[in-house]
Formats: C-alpha cells, sequence, structure tokens
C-alpha cells in the first residue's frame, strides 16, 4: 500500500494549517491585472498552480474564477 496515494488508502482526509496560497507577485504588479479582472493570468504566480504546494498535489481544486480576496483593506474594496 505504500505506493498508493493517500486519497487510495483513506476514507477521509483533513487538512489543517494556512491553506490561503499566495500570489507571488508584487503589488504594483497585481493591481493593473485585477483591474482588468483577467484573472487567469495570475494563477501563473499563485503558489498553489505554480508548484509552490507538492503536498497538495494528490487534491483538484475547483476552477478559480474569482479575484484575490485576502488583501483588501478593512471594510473596503481597495486592495492594501
Amino acid at each position: 500500500e505504500h505506493s498508493k496515494g493517500i486519497l487510495q488508502v483513506s476514507d477521509a482526509v483533513w487538512l489543517f494549517g494556512d491553506l490561503n496560497f499566495r500570489v507571488q507577485a508584487k503589488l504594483e504588479e497585481v493591481l493593473p491585472i485585477l483591474g482588468t479582472r483577467n484573472v487567469l493570468s495570475l494563477l501563473a504566480k499563485d503558489q498553489r498552480t505554480a508548484g509552490g504546494a507538492s503536498s497538495m498535489s494528490a487534491f483538484e481544486e475547483a476552477k478559480i474564477s474569482f479575484p484575490p480576496t485576502y488583501k483588501l483593506q478593512r471594510g473596503s474594496d481597495s486592495y492594501d
């Protein structure tokens, strides 16, 4: 069973930790892209899709079609 992945040998998998992957780019690069709503172009710089999370490779993620939200100024639609 050592050759099988965790999803083949487990009934349930629990993930804990910081699962908020970051865009690896400077804010000055990201803001103009966000203004165009071309979110797909940011995926090339995303830690998860760019290979920064190899421990997550057994999992599939739903299609991302929304802008990043973790860096908004509190109570506003402006990025910090």
